[in-house]
């Protein structure tokens, strides 16, 4: 009994510890703080492309399929091949649009932070170790995007 104790205990520490976790950056000079699921999901498939100030917006993201990726499109709601796949559609209709893959997420910290109108995703432990000038976007809860209210999502 102590021994299955011990492995389902081993077990939970385990899962844990694989649960990825994903950040969303921005340039320091972006217009927005926060931004809700909807406008991340407009944002990432390339349907918008221009920030509330008329500034170009310059997405990037991992070329790899990690973890934490899926578990972004996981709370997008929808699966990666879907936005790929709308992309290059806008792409096609706006050659502006295409936004930047890359190998690695330091890659994509120095892009973003060099960036203006810049935003990504990375992993957070990626993120709690770049020092450039970056800032963190919050998502948006349903009620705060309704109501206005300060609950936010994390």
């Amino acid at each position: 009994m102590k021994l299955f104790i011990t492995l389902i205990a081993v077990f939970f520490s385990f899962a844990q510890l694989s649960h990825a976790q994903f950040v969303i950056i921005g340039n320091e000079d972006l217009p927005k703080e926060q931004l809700t699921i909807e406008e991340i999901r407009d944002i990432f498939s390339g349907e918008t492309g221009t920030w509330d100030n008329g500034d170009k917006i310059r997405f990037s993201e991992r070329k790899e399929n990690t973890s934490y990726l899926m578990e972004f499109y996981k709370e997008l709601g929808l699966h990666r091949t879907f936005f790929r796949r709308n992309r290059v559609k806008k792409v096609n209709e706006d050659p502006s649009r295409l936004g930047s893959i890359f190998k690695s997420d330091v890659r994509i910290l120095t892009f973003v932070s060099e960036t203006s109108g810049a935003i990504g995703v990375v992993s957070e432990s990626a993120a709690n170790l770049f020092s450039g000038p970056l800032k963190t976007i919050q998502i948006k809860s349903k009620s705060t995007a309704e109501d206005g209210s300060n609950a936010e999502k994390k």
